[in-house]
This record gives structure tokens, sequence and C-alpha cells, in this order.
């Protein structure tokens, strides 16, 4: 299902949200039976992410309409450097 996250995460977000970010993975979250997104998002816009979590997370369950994740955590990255 993160291949169809990629594929359709502008329509999940919006174009604004999407540029900035990337799904990475989903992981099983600790304590909790829903997963977590891990998103890919460049250190400039990082707090403003984190402070949309919430809303996020919201977005992608009403979008594929069921709770597919609980949280999302934030992989930091260099624009100007891909992750290894």
């Amino acid at each position: 299902s993160i291949a169809r996250l990629r594929a359709e995460w502008s329509a999940v977000v919006g174009p604004d949200l999407a540029r900035i970010t990337r799904p990475e993975a989903l992981t099983a979250s600790r304590g909790r039976s829903g997963k977590l997104l891990r998103l890919r998002v460049p250190g400039a816009a990082a707090l403003e992410v984190q402070h949309m979590a919430g809303q996020v997370v919201e977005r992608v369950n009403a979008y594929f309409g069921h709770k597919m994740i609980d949280d999302i955590r934030l992989d930091q990255q260099d624009n100007n450097h891909e992750a290894p």
C-alpha cells in the first residue's frame, strides 16, 4: 500500500503539501493497531509539517476509507542530498 500512497500522494494531501513531503514507508506502530507513516521532508519545512501531523493522518485515513495510519514520523532530508 505504500506504492499506492506514493502514486496518489498529491490527491491525498493536496499539491502544496505533496511538493514538500514524500511517503517513505509504512511500519507497525508500537502499542497501537495501526501503522506509522514515515515522511521525507526538507528540514526547513519540518516544523510546519509536524504541526499538520493530525491533519495528514485524517486525510490519509479519509482518502482510503479506513484507519490506515495512526501517526507520522518525519525524516528530515536536505534537498541537495538524497538519503542513502
